[in-house]
């Protein structure tokens, strides 16, 4: 019974002490205190493979009344819990990870995010030392800066081309205009030609027309006797 008490006190100890190491935001490096500390108290977290029944039992977990890590990480606080993100959780053991393989790590005062961006730029090219580190860093802002003078510089190009481009498009708009309003011109002319052809038809027909019976009336003339002429005279002086 006696021992039992010891391992409860003992398990709410090690409660406070793992929200105490959750600490404020205020400190960078905060979340290396509370993984160190879970590793104090919960060892077998940091193995490979997943903790047995019994190594939960007999850990802090199992005295404060969770069936698992992720229940106590989750649960809230006055339920003996952590009041904790099982994701953040999930995060800063990727980055404890990359701490205890490159230990230089630890002595910085970096975030787990920033762990992590390394690690995800570096990959297995991860630098072994802080100076190695900051060279690394150095080479990654010139080359970045390269690339982003590049990129503007191929912009800068790719603007100077399409001005040109709008140059010669606005060139060409022009030259398509002037021969529109030359074949608008061109048309206009013609619709006013047609219209003259149609008046000289007209007048042309009218004057074939009055031709026409100009002939005729010379041909009935030709064909009078010279009594009908006679009648033809004396009947317009008496009219």
């Amino acid at each position: 019974m006696a021992l039992t008490h010891i391992h409860s006190t003992t398990a709410k100890q090690a409660h406070q002490e793992l929200l105490t190491a959750l600490g404020s935001e205020n400190n960078p490096a905060q979340w290396l205190v509370f993984m160190n500390t879970a590793k104090a108290h919960l060892p077998f977290l940091f193995k490979n493979g997943r903790p047995t029944k019994k190594q939960i039992e007999n850990s802090i977990i199992g005295q404060l009344g969770f069936s698992s890590w992720s229940e106590m990480v989750k649960a809230d606080q006055n339920k003996q819990g952590l009041a904790w993100s099982w994701s953040s959780w999930k995060k800063w053991s990727k980055a404890f990870k990359v701490v205890n393989e490159y230990a230089y790590l630890a002595e910085m005062n970096i975030t787990a995010n920033a762990v992590m961006k390394f690690k995800s730029t570096f990959k297995d090219d991860f630098p072994a030392s802080a100076e190695a580190l900051e060279q690394a860093k150095a080479e990654t802002k010139a080359r970045k800066e390269k690339e982003e003078a590049e990129k503007v510089s191929n912009l800068k190009a790719r603007v100077s081309e399409l001005e040109q481009q709008l140059v010669a498009a606005s060139a060409k708009l022009e030259v398509l205009e002037k021969q529109s309003n030359e074949f608008t011109s061109q048309q206009r002319q013609l619709v006013e030609l047609q219209s003259q052809q149609s008046k000289v038809v007209s007048e042309n027909e009218s004057l074939v027309k009055k031709n026409n019976e100009l002939s005729s009336t010379l041909k009935a003339l030709k064909s009078m006797s010279r009594w009908d002429h006679l009648k033809a005279f004396l009947s317009s002086r008496t009219q």
